[in-house]
């Protein structure tokens, strides 16, 4: 999901004759959120890409070059650091982050026959009708389909709904408007742009819902703390629900406890291992996107070490096993990722 609000981490690579992955040290772009309020995911990601560059093997190492540029969440941005990227460090490889960025620099990637891998991307059109382009993510459709069951096992009719206005949310709600042949009634829908900071006025309209069951609130790291925070001191005591976002610690922090309880959908965690060295590393990180930018960093490692040219090895790895656990290519730019439903504690985030 989050469109916009994900760092799309995205990887261009083109089909390069197979000697120029043997020789020549591979220079790898990453377009990621460092500023703004989207900085913890992006800085969790940087993280996560350091982390999988020092565990290559040594001669690796030497053959990839990693240079980051922020783009603050914001396409323009994302754009003009590409092609600084492309024009001035002539990289082998792009990586950045969320649907916005991704889906500005998708058609750039595909009209130059380069592989794009987009991680935090969601939103379908970043890959569709596109050969070159691949997201490390979970679509909205999956997204909205694990996001409605939930709901109807949970006995929610009355719902209200508050989202930004980034393309991948727009996307997600749309996708679960589809489904909705009248399990539910959203008795409140309001936009919420990535800069809003002031719930009040929305609190106050729950509070004055009667027979509502749950709170569908599909907001920007940086909101939902202060969101649910607002909303309960409306004295508004129904469940919040949520994709992906919820699982950042800062917000958790800001919400003073209102969160907890509180259910979302996401990619299944990263493998046990992988987690467990990634919080001993950096133990403040957010934990969102770090086994996919992790992952994205072996998947080109792997292109070179088998001398597959990465648009080809993209759309045809099997088994791959990385941070996210096993998994594979589709074929249609998607990977065989599963969603879980997690739920925030005081401790933490669990798995249901």
């Amino acid at each position: 999901m989050l469109k916009n609000l994900v760092l799309t981490l995205v990887i261009i690579l083109g089909s390069a004759p197979l000697s120029a992955y043997s020789d020549s040290k591979l220079k790898v772009g990453a377009i990621l959120a460092l500023s703004g309020d989207f900085s913890a995911f992006g800085k969790s990601c940087q993280n996560s890409i350091e982390l999988a560059k020092e565990e290559l093997a040594p001669e690796m190492q030497e053959r990839m070059e990693i240079i980051i540029e922020d783009d603050g969440l914001n396409s323009r941005r994302a754009v003009d650091a590409f092609h600084k990227l492309a024009s001035m460090n002539q990289i082998a490889a792009v990586i950045t982050f969320t649907s916005g960025p991704s889906n500005a620099i998708a058609p750039l990637a595909e009209s130059m026959r380069l592989p794009m891998l987009a991680i935090g991307a969601s939103d379908p059109n970043v890959v569709k009708g596109k050969k070159f382009v691949n997201s490390l993510w979970v679509s909205t459709a999956i997204e909205a389909k694990a996001v409605y069951d939930e709901a109807k096992r949970r006995g929610y009719k009355r719902i209200a709904r508050i989202g930004g206005t980034q393309e991948g949310v727009l996307a997600l709600k749309k996708d679960f408007d589809a489904l909705n042949k009248g399990d539910f009634d959203i008795v409140l829908d309001e936009d919420a742009p990535a800069d809003m900071k002031d719930f009040r006025s929305y609190a106050a309209k729950l509070r004055n819902q009667s027979d509502l069951d749950a709170i569908f609130a599909i907001l920007m790291p940086g909101q939902s703390g202060i969101f649910t925070k607002q909303v309960r001191q409306q004295k508004v005591t129904q469940p919040f629900f949520n994709v992906e976002t919820f699982e950042d610690p800062n917000d958790v922090k800001l919400s003073e406890g209102a969160m907890v309880g509180a259910w979302y959908v996401q990619a299944d965690a990263p493998t046990d291992e992988f987690l467990k060295k990634f919080q001993e590393r950096f133990p403040d990180s957010s934990l969102w996107g770090v086994g996919a930018c992790y992952d994205a960093i072996y998947l080109i490692a792997e292109s070179i070490k088998k001398k597959i040219p990465l648009d080809r090895y993209l759309r045809s790895v099997k088994d791959f096993k990385g941070a996210q656990g096993t998994f594979s290519s589709m074929g249609n730019g998607y990977y065989s990722l599963p969603v879980v439903i997690k739920v925030v504690t005081e401790t933490g985030f669990e798995k249901q």
